[in-house]
């Protein structure tokens, strides 16, 4: 009997912790995210030993023009709002790349929701996994890095069937560049 009350309580404490920290997003824009569309990115030496720089600068041009408030430039330096770019391997399978939110609490920078305001992200690419997935063709893997930094900029995953650079994990790769769709999504969240 105690262990069925233990089990239901873990269970239930469980799907309450789910219910209150799932990400919550308007539409597909984070409900949190970064006070600017006006972005610096640092990068890790990483991006350059894995080779992935001009694919990363790809990413970030793939953004441009298309709000006057959105801008992301490469910066030598990490301050308090760069974003980090990196590169490196996961033993997650399927997972391409990532982009956690960082924010400054009280001299402790820590990693926050997306429904919080950050500071700063980051931005990574996991090499084994597009490796896995047969992606070599530069165009493709740019693709990746300009999913990630959309998400970056405060853009979430798109709505099932809409094509768009911000699919799902679980839809079909992305479109590439940005799509008529994530360009209004950016204006948006940033304006024109």
């Amino acid at each position: 009997m105690k262990i069925r009350i233990t089990l239901v309580m873990v269970m239930f404490l469980s799907l309450l912790t789910i219910s209150t920290f799932s990400k919550t997003a308007n539409a597909d824009l984070y409900v949190g995210g970064p006070n600017t569309g006006q972005r610096a990115a640092w990068y890790s030496n990483s991006v350059t030993s894995y080779g992935y720089n001009s694919l990363f600068n790809q990413g970030r041009a793939s953004w441009d023009n298309i709000s006057s408030k959105v801008k992301v430039l490469y910066t030598p330096s990490t301050s308090t709002t760069s974003d980090r770019y990196y590169v490196g391997t996961t033993p997650t399978a399927n997972v391409l790349g990532i982009m956690l939110p960082f924010r400054n609490v009280s001299g402790t920078v820590r990693q926050v929701f997306t429904t919080e305001p950050w500071q700063f992200a980051s931005v990574s690419a996991y090499h084994n996994e597009i490796q896995s997935w047969g992606l070599s063709d530069p165009q493709i893997v740019s693709m990746v890095t300009a999913h990630e930094i959309g998400h970056s900029l405060g853009l979430d995953h798109s709505p099932h069937q809409i094509y768009s650079m911000m699919i799902g994990p679980s839809e079909q790769l992305y479109a590439y560049p940005p799509t008529d769709y994530d360009k209004s999504e950016l204006r948006r969240k940033w304006g024109n």
